[in-house]
C-alpha cells in the first residue's frame, strides 16, 4: 500500500473513531446535567482537567517515544527495549505522583482525593498500550481502544449515577474503571508481555527517548495550562456552579477541535518516517515557508472578520445586544447594584453566606441582588439591636 493510500485510509479510521466517541460524550451531557449539580459536574470538570495537566509529568510523554521508537524498530528485540525503558519510567513516575499526591492531598484534606488518584493511575496505563498499537500502525486497534472506553464509561456511568446515585465519584469510578478494563484486554489482546524484558533496560536508550520527549513535555504543559487556566480561575473566584456551566458550555467548542485533531494523529507517523528515513534538503526553509504561509493565512482571516463582522450588534429575540471580542460576541451585560450602606451585620452576612451559604451566594452576586440583601440584613439586625437595648433599659 502506497504512503498516500495508508495516510488517506488511517484518516479515515481515526476520524470515524474520534468523531464517534466526541458524539457519545456530548451526547451524555444531558443525563449527567441529570443526576449531577452544576456544581458537580464542575468539580468533575475540573479534576479532570488538572488529570490531564499532570499525565506529561507523570510519563514524560514515554507514549510519544515509544511511538517514535518503535517505528525505527527492525525486530522484536529492539521493540522491547523501547518498550521495557519505557515502562520502568512509567513506573517510576507514577509511584512518585501516588505519594506526593496523597501526602499532600491528605495534608490539605482535598475532596476526592483517592478517586483522582486511581484516575490519574487508570490514565497513565492507557498510555502504555496506546502507543503500541500507534507505532505498529495497527490504528484499527488503536481507535477500537478509544472508542470502548468512551463505550464503557458510558455504561459504568448509567450504573454509578442512575442506580447507585455515587455523583461525582461514581463518574470518577466510571472512567477509572473503564480505562482499567480496556488496559487489560488491549494488553491481553497485544501480548505485552512478550515486550517487557528488564534485561533490556538501557540507560543509553532511557536518556534519548528522555531527550526525546522533553521538549514536547514541555510543549504539552503549556498548551494545557492555557486551556486550564480559564477553568481554575473560574473554580477558585466564582465557584463550582459557575465552572460547572462553563464546563458544560465547553464541549461544543471541542467537537470543532476532533476535527483537526484526527489529522494530526494520523498524519504524525507519516511525517515521522519521512523526516526520519530520507534525506530531506532544505528542511529549515521548508519550515521557515510553511510557517510564514500560515501566518500570512492567519493575517487574512483576520482582516476579512474585521471587514465582515460588526463591532456590536443587537438580538431582538431576547433584548440583548452583543459586542465583538476576538472572535466571539460577548453579550453586554451590568449589574446594576444599590450603592452599600451595610455595616458590621451586613459585612458578617456576606461571611456567613461565603463560608455556608456559597450557592446562594454566587446567585446574589450574579443577579445583583447581594448588596440590597446585605443592606437590608444589616438594617433589620440594628433595628432588633435597638429594640432590645431599649427594652433592657427600661427594666
Amino acid at each position: 500500500m502506497s504512503e498516500v493510500k495508508r495516510l488517506v485510509k488511517n484518516t479515515m479510521i481515526i476520524a470515524i473513531g474520534s468523531i464517534s466517541t466526541k458524539l457519545i460524550t456530548f451526547a451524555m451531557l444531558p443525563f449527567y446535567t441529570a443526576y449531577l449539580t452544576t456544581a458537580e459536574y464542575g468539580i468533575y470538570d475540573y479534576i479532570f482537567q488538572i488529570a490531564m495537566f499532570v499525565l506529561p509529568a507523570i510519563t514524560l510523554l514515554m507514549d510519544e517515544s515509544v511511538f517514535r521508537f518503535l517505528i525505527d524498530c527492525k525486530d522484536d528485540y529492539d521493540k522491547k527495549v523501547v518498550i521495557s525503558n519505557a515502562l520502568i519510567l512509567e513506573i517510576i513516575g507514577t509511584v512518585i505522583f501516588v505519594i506526593l499526591a496523597y501526602g499532600l492531598g491528605t495534608y490539605f484534606e482535598i475532596n476526592y482525593l483517592i478517586y483522582s488518584i486511581a484516575y490519574i493511575v487508570a490514565c497513565v496505563l492507557a498510555t502504555i498500550v496506546n502507543p503500541i498499537m500507534r507505532g505498529q500502525g495497527k490504528y484499527t486497534l488503536f481507535t477500537l481502544f478509544n472508542s470502548l472506553i468512551s463505550l464503557f464509561l458510558t455504561i459504568l456511568s448509567i450504573v454509578f449515577l442512575m442506580i447507585f446515585n455515587m455523583g461525582v465519584e461514581g463518574l470518577l469510578l466510571a472512567n477509572t474503571l473503564a480505562h482499567f478494563i480496556m488496559f487489560v484486554l488491549f494488553s491481553v489482546l497485544l501480548k505485552i508481555w512478550l515486550y517487557i524484558d528488564l534485561k533490556s533496560i538501557n540507560l543509553k536508550k532511557i536518556n534519548e527517548m528522555i531527550r526525546y520527549s522533553s521538549p514536547l513535555v514541555l510543549n504539552r504543559l503549556a498548551w494545557i495550562f492555557i486551556n486550564i487556566a480559564n477553568r481554575i480561575i473560574i473554580m477558585e473566584f466564582l465557584g463550582a456552579i459557575i465552572a460547572g456551566t462553563f464546563a458544560v458550555a465547553y464541549k461544543f467548542p471541542l467537537l470543532v477541535s476532533t476535527v483537526y485533531g484526527f489529522f494530526g494523529v494520523s498524519w504524525q507517523e507519516t511525517c515521522l518516517k519521512e523526516v526520519f528515513t530520507k534525506d530531506w534538503p532544505g528542511v529549515p526553509e521548508r519550515v521557515r515557508w510553511r510557517i510564514n504561509s500560515v501566518r500570512k493565512i492567519k493575517q487574512k482571516t483576520e482582516e476579512w472578520r474585521d471587514k465582515t463582522m460588526k463591532k456590536h450588534i443587537y438580538d431582538e429575540s431576547n433584548g440583548l445586544s452583543y459586542t465583538l471580542h476576538g472572535d466571539y460576541y460577548l453579550p453586554d451585560l451590568a449589574v446594576n447594584e444599590e450603592e452599600s450602606t451595610y455595616g458590621k451585620y451586613g459585612m458578617l452576612r456576606k461571611q456567613f453566606l461565603k463560608e455556608h451559604r456559597p450557592a446562594r451566594y454566587q446567585y446574589l452576586v450574579m443577579t445583583g441582588e447581594l448588596t440590597g440583601h446585605l443592606n437590608q440584613v444589616d438594617q433589620d439586625a440594628r433595628e432588633q439591636v435597638e429594640i432590645l437595648v431599649k427594652q433592657m433599659a427600661e427594666k
